[in-house]
C-alpha cells in the first residue's frame, strides 16, 4: 500500500531508511526539533547526528501505513522493523511543517 505524503515527510522516511540521495536539509528547517526516546534534537546538525546514531544502533526500515491531519500536525503511523527487541513496532510520527519543511517531529 502506498501512502500519499507531503514531499518533506516522504523525503524524511527515505532519509530515515538510508537513502543517501536525501539530506537532512532537504527535509527539515534549520531550527527544527525532533523528539524521540525522551530526548530532543534541535537543528539540522543535531538531527543528522541522531539519525546516524539511530541507524547504526538499530539498522531499521520504516514503512508508512496511514496518514491523517490533527490540527497543525500531520500524523503518520508506520511499521518499523529492525534489530531491536521485538523486531517490529508501529510508531506514530507527528510532523509540524513550516514552508513545506519539517519544523517539528515527535515520535511515539
Amino acid at each position: 500500500m502506498t501512502v500519499s505524503l507531503p514531499t518533506s515527510i516522504a523525503d524524511y522516511f527515505s532519509l530515515s531508511n538510508g537513502d543517501a540521495g536525501v539530506g537532512v536539509e532537504d527535509c527539515f528547517t534549520d531550527d527544527a526539533l525532533v523528539a524521540d526516546e525522551h530526548q530532543q534534537h534541535r537543528g539540522t546538525a543535531a538531527i543528522q547526528s541522531w539519525l546516524d546514531h539511530t541507524r547504526a544502533q538499530y539498522d531499521f526500515q520504516t514503512v508508512p501505513l496511514r496518514v491523517f491531519a490533527d490540527g497543525d500536525r500531520t500524523v503518520v503511523h508506520a511499521r518499523v522493523t529492525g534489530n531491536f527487541p521485538g523486531g517490529e513496532v508501529e510508531l506514530a510520527f507527528a510532523f509540524v511543517l513550516q514552508a513545506a519543511k519539517i519544523r517539528r517531529l515527535d515520535i511515539q
